[in-house]
């Protein structure tokens, strides 16, 4: 691996994720909720909702995600590294877009021919809205476009087992560095404090993968 790898902002994931599940929670009521505020205060350039099996892969200390594509058109294979043993608002995730000829089965053969094991399998249906840059608070700089995702999360092996997340991510398409990035995320969390009653004060230090396994993503390391 040379110096900087990862140095280019397409291979970051920066983003905040908040667990709204309840033991009482409407999952069609938060949803609108989250929509219906949104539209009022921002200007929604896509909005739409998408279910996707992802199934992890392990070998080793090494964990890859493998998401089908719902359309059985093209899936997606990503590998994710922390840079923070306390905090996910920075990793690395580098993504390897696979091609049309490339079937699910395809995939699976592949990985279990070169030793990869599936460790975890989730449904996600996501409603994810993109925004443009915006200001959110006056006198601030604007924030980089920015994708929000309110999505809930089927556990394969417990059918019942239902939890929901928002989470705010910087469109990573759009930015040509990392700098202020972290701020701009705790501007979106000050937002919602203040648009949404009892939203959680903390975001969620943990990936979906680790919250679900116990198990944690190896840190990044330049060589």
């Amino acid at each position: 691996m040379r110096k900087n790898s990862f140095a280019k902002a397409s291979h970051h994931e920066l983003e905040l994720k908040f667990d709204l599940t309840t033991d009482d929670m409407d999952v069609k009521l938060l949803r609108r909720r989250f929509l219906s505020t949104l539209s009022k205060d921002f200007t929604l350039d896509k909005v739409y909702t998408i279910t996707s099996p992802d199934v992890y892969y392990r070998q080793g200390k090494n964990v890859l995600r493998f998401r089908a594509d719902p359309k059985k058109v093209a899936g997606e294979l990503t590998v994710k590294l922390r840079t923070s043993k306390q905090s996910i608002a920075n990793r690395v995730e580098v993504d390897l877009h696979l091609s049309k000829k490339t079937t699910d089965d395809d995939v699976r053969a592949f990985l279990a021919a070169t030793g990869w094991g599936v460790e975890l399998a989730i449904d996600k249906t996501s409603t994810i809205v993109h925004i443009g840059s915006t200001r959110l608070f006056p006198g601030q700089k604007r924030s980089p476009p920015t994708i929000l995702a309110f999505y809930v999360v089927n556990l394969v092996s417990e059918p019942g087992v239902v939890r929901a997340f928002l989470e705010v991510e910087l469109d990573k398409d759009h930015l040509t560095d990392l700098r202020g990035a972290e701020k701009h995320l705790r501007n979106w969390h000050r937002y919602f404090l203040n648009a949404f009653p009892n939203f959680p004060r903390e975001p969620v230090g943990k990936s979906l993968y680790e919250l679900y396994t116990g198990k944690t993503y190896q840190m990044a390391r330049e060589k």
